[in-house]
């Protein structure tokens, strides 16, 4: 319950950001309770990603994206649900930020 987790905290920071959190937030209500992890990519200078056509996927074990000046390798801490997961581009932070339910155990 609540946020906790690997670096990238400080502000202004270019490192992806993980957190475990539980779904009591609106943006992951899809995942009905369930704990997830939330990992935030910042994009500096990246305004939008519908003209880069990024690399993105998404597996039980990792995450990875690809995109002009940017590449991004991140392991899950514990194996996540790949098929319930999401990611959202927010273009005022210029961050794109993932969502991946825990797996069940």
């Amino acid at each position: 319950a609540g946020e906790g987790g690997a670096g990238g905290d400080e502000a202004g920071s270019s490192e992806p950001a993980l957190r475990h959190s539980t779904s009591r937030h609106r943006d992951s209500s899809k995942f009905e309770g369930d704990e997830y992890y939330k990992l935030c990519i910042p994009l500096p200078g990246v305004s939008t990603l519908v003209h880069e056509q990024p690399a993105s996927m998404i597996s039980e074990k990792q995450y990875t994206f690809k995109s002009s000046g940017h590449d991004v390798d991140v392991e899950w801490p514990s194996p996540v649900d790949e098929t319930r997961a999401h990611a959202r581009f927010v273009r005022s932070r210029s961050e794109l930020q993932v969502f991946a339910p825990l797996a069940a155990e």
